[in-house]
């Protein structure tokens, strides 16, 4: 047809269709990559959480490493249950070499900060 796709508006079709099918647990991509301000974020991460009836998670296809974090938070402050751990975690370390090392000194701080933030969301719940 030569229509431009539009991926901010199929996430949100997606979990139009999707969000409310029984699933114990639904898996979405970050809005805008992740990208922007904190407010457009948090906008478009409310509109999907609108959608979704069930615990939803993001995933971290598409969103730059040093961003990730900020996207959990602010998806968590719309509603997600967490994240789902992708290229954000171990992209960086993908074939160096020492890959021990690189897992115990690289990733496992990023996951940890990631837990850190779902723990500190999830308090606030309480």
């Amino acid at each position: 047809r030569g229509d431009k796709f539009d991926r901010e508006q199929a996430i949100i079709d997606a979990a139009k269709e999707l969000g409310d099918s029984g699933a114990d647990l639904y898996k979405v991509e970050m809005p805008l990559y992740g990208k922007g301000p904190q407010q457009e974020l948090l906008c478009a991460s409310q509109r999907l959480n609108d959608h979704i009836n069930m615990p939803w998670v993001i995933l971290s296809s598409g969103v730059d490493e040093k961003l990730f974090p900020r996207a959990v938070r602010v998806a968590m402050t719309a509603g997600a249950s967490g994240f789902l751990a992708g290229r954000a975690v171990w992209a960086s370390v993908v074939g160096l070499p020492d890959n021990e090392l690189m897992l115990r000194d690289v990733c496992a701080p990023k996951l940890q900060q990631l837990g850190d933030i779902v723990d500190e969301m999830m308090a606030k719940r309480r």
